[in-house]
């Protein structure tokens, strides 16, 4: 699915997972919970907890997984191709036509 929104608030599950792609210069901002995010190619990996934000530096695969039971993580800038074990599509449905997700405000 491809997103080209500004923001979108991304739900994880327990142990869910998202996956993007060509997703460069992309903020993502932890809401709620805990998320590990790892970026192919990088030697090191982001925990994001809430308020806290990380800056995808490059167009390879990134893939951020919820820790410690479910979590959310806003996407902001850019556009790219997001998979989710979560409910995803419903999401990125709503964001673009403007209206809320049961449970983001």
């Amino acid at each position: 699915m491809r997103i080209d929104t500004g923001r979108v608030h991304l739900p994880l599950g327990p142990h869910g997972h998202a996956q993007l792609r060509r997703a460069r210069n992309v903020r993502m901002t932890g809401i709620e919970g805990v998320t590990w995010i790892t970026v192919d190619g990088q030697s090191a990996d982001v925990i994001l907890g809430p308020g806290e934000s990380f800056v995808v530096p490059n167009d390879e695969i990134v893939v951020a997984v919820a820790m410690q039971g479910r979590s959310m993580i806003e996407i902001e800038g850019g556009s790219g191709t997001v998979r989710s074990s979560s409910t995803l599509a419903r999401v990125a449905s709503r964001a673009r036509s403007g209206r809320p997700y049961p449970g983001n405000s």
